[in-house]
């Protein structure tokens, strides 16, 4: 039993420094392929990898699957069940293609794949509460900034309105990344992580003068109080003992956040503080397309944005950052209504000599 474990370790370490180093997936893609292959040895128990089958495959996502709501389905697949499938899939695949383990047949993998429904539910759009800029301007308003601990957050939040940039990226940042002159933060790849490594500027865009003025002012803060250009711009939180021996925050100290779990607490903190929930750094982005479109903007413009948004095509920016969220939709549609009804009652009210007027004039015409 002890060399099965063995075996299977081995094979899952040489997969995973494939996936690392041949085909460069990120180190969180490979722990999501980690989390779903624990899924898999757990459904096969001791049997070796060779002994899958199509009842394995079922149970699987059997195992994934979620209660529905809809009454002629009793189990669906929502979108991570697809993914945990897809990384399970990916393995045996490879694993099929090793002296030893031919015996894998594509079929019996092929029982991995999830049904047309649940393919196109896990693909299609959902609802996502996404941030508007009269709410991020609410949100500084009432944010307390009486220490220079509570002026970070703020100004992160700032930020993220500012630029469509992503919470990975942000914590690497550093204050000579910033050009307050030229209104613009780099993102050299070398020492930010950005998505696929790319090498991004990207210039303060035009969401409101509020916004930008608190970034500005913590950047400029920072600076008088002596801040190198190696520093980070937005610097993790100290953490010391008093007197009585207990945790505490001691202001700032001069590190890096190590993750972006604590610029996803800021953000979902500082808006559940005007009552919106479920607002995460990622929906920054969304907002700020949201916000753009609205101005009208010229097909340069649109190309302009993309690149800032780090993708050569624009039409993934407008497919995937453009979806109206249902809520405006609604607010549009109310507004479409009314506007539609203000006009037959005000037809309505038009005192019958003057309607008898206007139609003359009409059919003179």
């Amino acid at each position: 039993m002890a060399r099965k474990r063995t075996t299977k370790h081995r094979i899952k370490f040489n997969y995973f420094q494939i996936e690392r180093n041949s085909n460069s997936k990120s180190e969180s893609t490979i722990r999501r392929a980690e989390a779903a292959l624990v899924l898999l040895d757990d459904q096969l128990g001791d049997r070796p990898y060779q002994l899958f089958s199509k009842e394995d495959a079922i149970k699987i996502k059997q195992r994934l699957a979620k209660p529905s709501t809809n009454p002629d389905s009793d189990l669906v697949l929502n979108g991570s069940a697809f993914t945990t499938l897809r990384q399970i899939k990916a393995f045996l695949s490879w694993l099929s293609m090793l002296p030893g383990y031919r015996v894998l047949a594509k079929g019996q993998i092929n029982f991995l794949n999830p049904s047309e429904r649940d393919l196109r539910a896990a693909k299609s759009p959902q609802y996502k509460r996404i941030p508007t800029i009269s709410e991020v301007e609410e949100v500084l308003r009432t944010l307390p900034r009486s220490t220079l601990l509570e002026r970070r957050d703020p100004a992160l939040i700032a930020l993220l309105s500012l630029i469509p940039v992503r919470d990975g990226a942000v914590i690497g940042l550093k204050m000579k990344h910033v050009t307050l002159d030229e209104k613009l933060v780099r993102f050299p790849a070398d020492e930010v992580h950005t998505k696929f490594g790319k090498n991004l500027q990207c210039p303060f865009l035009p969401v409101g003068k509020e916004i930008e003025r608190v970034f500005v002012d913590w950047v400029e803060e920072r600076i008088e109080l002596g801040a190198s250009p190696d520093s980070p711009l937005f610097p993790r939180t100290k953490i010391g003992t008093n007197e009585n021996q207990e945790f505490e925050e001691q202001g700032l100290s001069d590190e890096h956040w190590q993750s972006a779990g604590p610029v996803r607490k800021i953000v979902q903190g500082s808006f559940v503080r005007i009552g919106v929930n479920g607002i995460i750094p990622h929906r920054f982005r969304h907002m700020i397309n949201i916000h753009l479109r609205g101005l009208g903007l010229s097909n340069e413009e649109l190309t302009a944005i993309g690149t800032i948004y780090g993708h050569e095509n624009v039409r993934y920016l407008m497919e995937n950052y453009g979806a109206m969220p249902i809520d405006q939709s609604i607010d549009v549609v109310r507004k479409m209504y009314e506007k539609n009804y203000d006009q037959e009652e005000r037809e309505d009210s038009i005192p019958t000599k003057d309607l008898e007027e206007l139609i003359r004039k009409r059919k003179k015409g």
